[in-house]
């Protein structure tokens, strides 16, 4: 089992992942993203509550981690900058009308060859989220959590896959799709939130710049797949007790 663990936490650890990401103005202005969602087709509006719910948990989680890292260094006696770091806005949906973001959808394609896109604005409003009504059913949570991922200022230009294969929420959407026929009538993709792209969002938020070829110690995983980390660092003592049982079976065999 230890030597286990120690195989699958390596099989997570990103090997280089280019993730670019900049401090954007929904990003950098807020400690918190409200997001408003207009009347639209039933499928859509859920897929963004679900996507805007995703990604809530994933910072959420990736903000505790922080905070538990940068008391440890500080607690061991090294350094103490982290602890002005900033941590990721969480995101929420809103219906009270005091939103940041808004999320509209439109009758037509919003550009050629995209089903939706992103702006960011000046102002109470710092991002709208445009999106084609036609989007179909099974794309439809593909769209909304890749429309997330830009106010997080992410784009993953390559593909890649994380252990139990899923894939990356700002991944390039060109890679996914060859043809808007593949788009429309294609099987779903698994996209989601991972730890590379949010420590890249991370990054970009203290440096107030932008942040590619991530390689980290971060596993990179989506946040619905389990983190092998623990269980790597315990291997050391589950392969002692390991050898220790079978050296008394085999005493006592012999």
């Amino acid at each position: 089992m230890g030597v286990l663990a120690v195989m699958l936490r390596f099989l997570q650890a990103p090997l280089n992942i280019s993730v670019y990401a900049v401090a954007t103005p929904a990003l950098f202005f807020e400690r918190e993203l409200r997001v408003g969602i207009s009347p639209g087709p039933r499928h859509l509006v859920e897929a963004f509550e679900k996507a805007v719910k995703e990604w809530d948990k994933a910072v959420a989680e990736f903000n505790d981690a922080r905070i538990l890292e940068c008391r440890l260094t500080v607690l061991l006696g090294g350094c103490r900058s982290c602890v002005e770091d900033l941590l990721l806005p969480r995101i929420r949906i809103t219906r009270e009308g005091d939103y940041n973001i808004l999320v509209e959808f439109s009758e037509d394609i919003p550009l050629e060859g995209a089903v939706a896109y992103t702006a960011f604005l000046e102002g109470s409003t710092l991002a709208r989220i445009v999106v084609w009504s036609g989007v179909p059913e099974h794309r439809a949570y593909q769209v909304a959590v890749h429309e997330v991922s830009r106010l997080y200022g992410l784009n993953t230009p390559t593909l890649h896959r994380t252990l139990f294969g899923a894939i990356p929420a700002s991944i390039d959407t060109r890679l996914l799709h060859i043809s808007m026929d593949d788009f429309m009538y294609g099987g779903g993709d698994p996209l989601k939130p991972t730890t590379v792209e949010l420590y890249a969002a991370y990054y970009a938020l203290n440096k107030n710049s932008q942040f590619d070829n991530v390689k980290t110690s971060i596993a990179f995983r989506a946040y619905d797949e389990p983190d092998f980390t623990i269980p790597a660092l315990l291997s050391p003592l589950m392969i002692t007790a390991g050898v220790y049982m079978l050296s008394r079976r085999w005493r006592h065999t012999g």
